[in-house]
């Protein structure tokens, strides 16, 4: 009866540490699965900035070309009418 206490306390002493083995793995597993989780949402989150930063320089851009032709228009605009006063500067200073 002695030896089989001592074979049953050494079974419950590798039964533990095979459950205990088990927790651990199981800890693991969970680990790597959460790992692999947050590494699909952080790049998620990267593809989504990107996008909104790609959109932002688009944006940009086209309020910079929308700037440049509204300009070009502006000094266009400015340029025919000093050309028209300048003209008609030159038709009062003849007829004085």
């Amino acid at each position: 009866m002695c030896g089989d206490v001592m074979l049953e306390g050494v079974g419950s002493v590798s039964e533990a540490n095979e459950q205990r083995e088990q927790i651990l793995q199981n800890i693991r597993v969970d680990a790597t699965r959460q790992q692999a989780q947050m590494s699909l949402e952080k790049a998620e989150r990267h593809r989504r900035l990107d996008l909104l930063m790609s959109r932002q320089q688009l944006e940009t851009t086209a309020f910079q070309t929308q700037r440049a032709l509204a300009n070009e228009h502006s000094n266009r605009v400015l340029s025919s009418m000093f050309s028209k006063f300048s003209l008609i500067q030159k038709i009062i200073q003849g007829m004085g």
